[in-house]
């Protein structure tokens, strides 16, 4: 198999949802196997602005192994926040985010709130996201 060939079978791979030391594991070299990977999160992701604060978008797909949908919303995009969005229940830093496939609300997941809490079953749209973190931004 010729180089290009590899890396395109590694590619097809992490986009399936393999992780890398999985991929490395079938016997593939690891410097390819994490050339390929920063190349295929580098395609997933869109930066942008909301009111000047920086906002990593992904693919789910591309960050096999950040997250899973969970029991109330299906994933469809990952949202990394930087610097973290405050999640308006618990009031701590989540960087990881899912945008609902079904609803558009955002579901933080690793601001460590129980999985009863409104913030894991219902989520918030996008604009009381930035309500809350812009609030917190100003008590900082």
């Amino acid at each position: 198999m010729e180089s290009t060939g590899v890396m395109h079978h590694i590619r097809e791979l992490l986009i399936k949802g393999k992780c890398s030391s999985e991929v490395i594991n079938m016997g593939y070299a690891p410097g390819t196997v994490y050339k390929v990977q920063r190349q295929v999160r580098a395609d997933a992701e869109i930066t942008t602005h909301i009111n000047g604060v920086p906002i990593r978008m992904s693919n789910v797909n591309s960050c096999a192994g950040d997250t899973e949908s969970n029991d109330n919303h299906d994933g469809g995009i990952m949202l990394h926040a930087n610097p973290p969005m405050v999640c308006p229940t618990c009031y701590k830093p989540a960087v990881h985010w899912i945008v609902c496939g079904d609803c558009g609300r955002l579901i933080p997941q690793d601001c460590g709130c129980p999985e009863d809490s409104p913030s894991l079953v219902e989520g918030y749209t996008m604009v009381e996201l930035i309500h809350s973190h812009l609030t917190e931004r100003t008590r900082a």
